[in-house]
C-alpha cells in the first residue's frame, strides 16, 4: 500500500478538497477481509491489512484521506488480490458491518422515493467525494452519481456506491433496478459481465454519458425533494404516533413531541415546522403549547440528541457518519461541534473515558 495509516493521520485536507474518513476506510478494509475469507485465501493475503485496520480504528474520526489517495490504494489492492470488481463486491459488506444502520435501512417503512432521498443523505455524510442527484423521469426514479474531483471518480468507488444502493433498495423493498449505466468501460479481464448481473440484478451498460441507476416508480408514488414534506412520510409518522397513543393512553404534549422528534431525526434535521405539520397545528401553536409545559422545540431537540449520542457513541459498530445520520445532522462536522458543546470532549474521547463501563 502506498499510503500508510500513519501518513493518513497527518494528512492536512484543504477546505475545498474531497475526502473519505478513516472510519469509512477501516470499515472498507474489514469488508475486504470478509471477502477474502469467503474466497478462501485470507491467510495468504488479508493479514497484511490487519495492522492498518487497527491503526485506522484508533484515529480521531475527524481524520480524512483525500479521495485520490483512496482511489489509488483501491486500484493497488484490486491488482494485488487479482479482483477486477473489488468495489462492486465489497461495498455491500461494508454497509452490513454497521449492524444498527443496516437494520434501519432494511426495515425502513419509507416508499422508494423517500428511501432514495435517505440514501442520498447518508452517502453525502459519509463522503464528500460524490455528488448525487435524484430526478423523476416518467415511470422511473433516476439516481445519478458524479465525482466531485476534476479527474472524476475511481471505477472501484463508483461501482461500490452503485452496488450498495442496488443491494439496500432490494433488501428493503425487493425492487430491482431497470437500468444501470456506467461512464467507464468494462474492466480488462472480464469478457462476460455476468458478475454485474449477479450483484446488481440487471445487466449494466458501459461507456455512457452518466453513471446512474433507474428504479421503477408506481403511478401512485410522487417524488418530493424534501423527505419531511412528503405526504407519505407525514402519514406514516402520524400512524406510528396513533398506535403509540392507543397503547400508552394520555400523555403530556412534551412527551408526544419527544416521541415525534425521535422519529423525525431519521429523516434529517428536524424543524419546528415539520413537527407542527405532523401534529396538524401551526408552528406558533406548537411553540405556545410547549411553553405552557416549560419547554421549547430547541431544548427538546438538544436533549434527545444528547441522550442518543451517549448511546450511539459507545456502540463500536457505528461510525461517526452513521451517528451523524441517525441524529439528523447534515454532516459529521456539525455532529462533532454539537457533541463537544454538550460534553466538553470529542466523541472518541468520550468513548475512551466511558466505554470500559459498557464492556
Amino acid at each position: 500500500m502506498k499510503t500508510t495509516a500513519q501518513e493518513a493521520r497527518v494528512t492536512t485536507i484543504p477546505a475545498d478538497s474531497y475526502s473519505v474518513s478513516t472510519e469509512t476506510l477501516a470499515t472498507y478494509y474489514q469488508a475486504v477481509i470478509q471477502y477474502l475469507r469467503r474466497r478462501g485465501d485470507y491467510s495468504q493475503l488479508a493479514v497484511r491489512f490487519c495492522q492498518q485496520v487497527h491503526e485506522l480504528e484508533g484515529f480521531e474520526p475527524t481524520n480524512t484521506v483525500p479521495v485520490e489517495v483512496v482511489a489509488e490504494n483501491m486500484d493497488r489492492v484490486a491488482q494485488w488480490i487479482d479482483e477486477p470488481c473489488l468495489g462492486l463486491k465489497v461495498a455491500p459488506d461494508a454497509i452490513r458491518l454497521q449492524g444498527r444502520l443496516a437494520l434501519f435501512f432494511n426495515e425502513s417503512p419509507l416508499a422508494i422515493p423517500e428511501y432514495l432521498q435517505m440514501l442520498k443523505r447518508y452517502i453525502g455524510i459519509s463522503s464528500r467525494a460524490m455528488e448525487i442527484t435524484i430526478m423523476q423521469a416518467e415511470d422511473a426514479l433516476q439516481f445519478a452519481l458524479q465525482g466531485n474531483t476534476a479527474a472524476g471518480m475511481n471505477r472501484h468507488l463508483v461501482e461500490g456506491y452503485v452496488s450498495s444502493v442496488c443491494e439496500m433498495v432490494f433488501q428493503a423493498h425487493q425492487i430491482k433496478p431497470t437500468v444501470v449505466e456506467f461512464c467507464h468501460s468494462l474492466p480488462n479481464g472480464i469478457s462476460e459481465p455476468s458478475v454485474y448481473f449477479d450483484l446488481l440484478r440487471v445487466r449494466p451498460v458501459f461507456e455512457c454519458e452518466k453513471t446512474l441507476i433507474k428504479f421503477p416508480l408506481q403511478r401512485s408514488q410522487k417524488f418530493e425533494y424534501s423527505v419531511t414534506s412528503s405526504e407519505q412520510v407525514v402519514a406514516q409518522i402520524r400512524k406510528m404516533e396513533g398506535l403509540r397513543s392507543r397503547k400508552i393512553g394520555a400523555e403530556t404534549y412534551e412527551s408526544r413531541c419527544r416521541h415525534l422528534i425521535e422519529i423525525l431525526l431519521y429523516y434529517g434535521e428536524p424543524s419546528k415546522n415539520s413537527l407542527a405539520d405532523v401534529l396538524s397545528v401551526s408552528p406558533r401553536t406548537l411553540q405556545r403549547r410547549l411553553e405552557d409545559e416549560g419547554q421549547t422545540f430547541r431544548s427538546l431537540l438538544r436533549d434527545i440528541r444528547m441522550r442518543f449520542a451517549q448511546e450511539y457513541v459507545l456502540d463500536r459498530s457505528l461510525s461517526s457518519e452513521a451517528v451523524a445520520f441517525m441524529l439528523g445532522f447534515q454532516d459529521v462536522a456539525h455532529y462533532f461541534k454539537s457533541f463537544k458543546s454538550w460534553f466538553g470532549m470529542s466523541p472518541l474521547q468520550y468513548r475512551k473515558q466511558h466505554g470500559s463501563a459498557c464492556r
